[in-house]
């Protein structure tokens, strides 16, 4: 299987507590069409797209999709999303850690609003028309320097915010805790208010974040696995993630990959794909 047409770069150390990695795709106008997908995985980090070339077709679920131009805020996804390379794509990335991309659009903004106020909908956010020149020079560029000036761009747009005290203790805790519930008390502060914060924050519930950060060790475990021909079995792996049974994880699994778990590890092994992002 030929390897996605997928470039990825590690962010300077700059921006490295923000940006997990930054990521491009550059097919030629006449190559042939692949019949290899590429899968960009939620883990709570927020994405954004700038696309400089034909549409990216990306489909969230099987059947359903949109074709992508221009500059888009992917925000925090739910499900993973799917993207196959044609020819005469071009496109820029960045995936933000939980919470990084208030790094982009100010500590003023909640994340949860960021899509209404680029649709219009109350005050025009600081760097949209920022984000559109980008687009425009980035155009212009061949991948390998493209790629070099976002990170510039990047170091030169970002404002370093600091997320609250209770929002970072969350990020930590929630991934190994059985429960919100858990982290709460851990916490010192009211469900309602870490929820309040952490929504605004990093732009989905505490819940859906602990549930996307479990799905992400699973991805990881699975990988290990596909790549060494042998370690945990799908049962020991869902209940060490603190699943009820084998039965609740590949449901819990399939619904937000798009996939079982046996036919993630299969498409691992198969692929063999290494990125900094949740991509494979």
């Amino acid at each position: 299987m030929n390897q996605p047409a997928v470039r990825f770069c590690t962010p300077s150390p700059a921006l490295r507590t923000v940006v997990q990695a930054l990521w491009c795709v550059d097919v030629s106008p006449g190559a042939a069409p692949r019949d290899d997908w590429s899968f960009m995985h939620p883990d709570g980090g927020a994405g954004l797209i700038i696309n400089v070339g034909c549409p990216l077709s990306i489909s969230h679920r099987e059947g359903t999709g949109h074709d992508l131009s221009g500059v888009l805020w992917e925000g925090v996804g739910q499900v993973s999303a799917r993207f196959r390379p044609l020819g005469g794509q071009r496109a820029f990335g960045v995936r933000f850690w939980p919470g990084g991309a208030r790094a982009l659009w100010g500590a003023e903004v909640p994340l949860s609003d960021v899509s209404q106020r680029l649709a219009g909908a109350g005050r025009p956010l600081r760097v949209a028309s920022g984000l559109r020149d980008l687009a425009d020079q980035l155009a212009a560029m061949p991948s390998g320097a493209g790629l070099a000036w976002l990170d510039q761009w990047l170091c030169n747009t970002l404002q370093p915010v600091s997320p609250a005290p209770v929002v970072s203790g969350a990020l930590k805790v929630l991934p190994r805790v059985g429960s919100v519930a858990d982290a709460v008390q851990q916490s010192g502060v009211g469900r309602r208010t870490l929820e309040r914060h952490f929504v605004e924050q990093v732009g989905l519930s505490p819940k859906r974040y602990m549930r996307l950060a479990r799905l992400a060790q699973a991805r990881d475990l699975l990988k290990a696995c596909a790549g060494h021909g042998e370690g945990e079995r799908q049962v020991d792996i869902a209940l060490r993630l603190g699943y009820y049974d084998e039965a609740h994880f590949i449901r819990d699994f399939q619904s937000v990959v798009g996939m079982t778990p046996g036919g993630y590890m299969q498409r691992s092994r198969a692929a063999q794909i290494v990125s900094p992002v949740p991509w494979s």
